[in-house]
């Protein structure tokens, strides 16, 4: 089912956003034109990825520096603190319909 999130003239080129939709912490951000949003909690240890980076299509968690593939949720590297691996990002399927980005959680 398809949510509505924000219009999409709320989000700039490689910023993070985070918008609480049905009780959840969703990430957004725009890269090359493209509207992508994940869970925005680190699968690591529940950080608030908004508050991260966004780098060559990379999102890099604020607090030990893991990073999550911006398009598949995949982690890339880290976190810097453990050997042991975390839990890909989820990725939710989003859709721009007349300047609205809305996305099925």
């Amino acid at each position: 089912m398809l949510t509505f999130v924000c219009k999409t003239s709320e989000i700039m080129e490689e910023e993070l956003y985070r918008f609480d939709i049905n009780d959840k912490a969703l990430l957004v951000t725009r890269f090359d034109g493209r509207y992508f949003v994940s869970d925005s909690i680190c699968t690591h240890e529940e950080a608030d990825l908004s508050l991260g980076m966004f780098t060559e299509g990379a999102l890099v968690c604020p607090l030990h520096r893991a990073k999550f593939d911006l398009k598949t949720g995949s982690v890339l590297s880290g976190p810097d603190t453990t050997s042991e691996p975390i839990p890909d990002l989820k990725v939710y399927v989003s859709k721009v319909e007349n300047g609205e980005l809305w996305v099925d959680v």
